[in-house]
């Protein structure tokens, strides 16, 4: 088992309207409506962007404005949770299923959020 590739990348924002309007209108992304009252922005299939508010106020540890959170696709969250741990890898958050399709929250060795979800890529 292996992680598959990036899925979706969250852009932790202030102003999510002006966000929002730099992905779509700026640069002119395709707007998609991927859940009730989300947007996102890309092609489904492509790696798609999807803006969100900052927690306010902003909790210990939790993504700030500016910072990026990358959304990994896996076949098995619970089974890659395992073998990471093994490898000694720190998460943040146990694997979950909050929205949905499983997911567990990690940082890279660089502090980039990173959330592996459960939900297979195209082929």
């Amino acid at each position: 088992m292996a992680v598959n590739g990036l899925l979706m990348m969250h852009v932790i924002s202030k102003d999510l309207e002006a966000t929002r309007n730099f992905y779509g209108e700026v640069l002119g992304l395709a707007e998609q409506a991927p859940m009730e009252g989300e947007k996102a922005f890309g092609e489904a299939g492509n790696t798609q962007i999807w803006p969100m508010a900052a927690m306010d106020p902003a909790q210990e540890g939790a993504p700030k404005p500016g910072d990026i959170i990358m959304v990994m696709s896996c076949d098995d969250v619970r089974a890659e949770y395992q073998r990471m741990q093994e490898d000694g890898v720190q998460f943040m958050i146990e694997p979950s299923n909050p929205y949905g399709p499983w997911e567990a929250h990690l940082r890279d060795p660089n502090g980039l959020w990173i959330t592996l979800m459960e939900i297979p890529l195209k082929k």
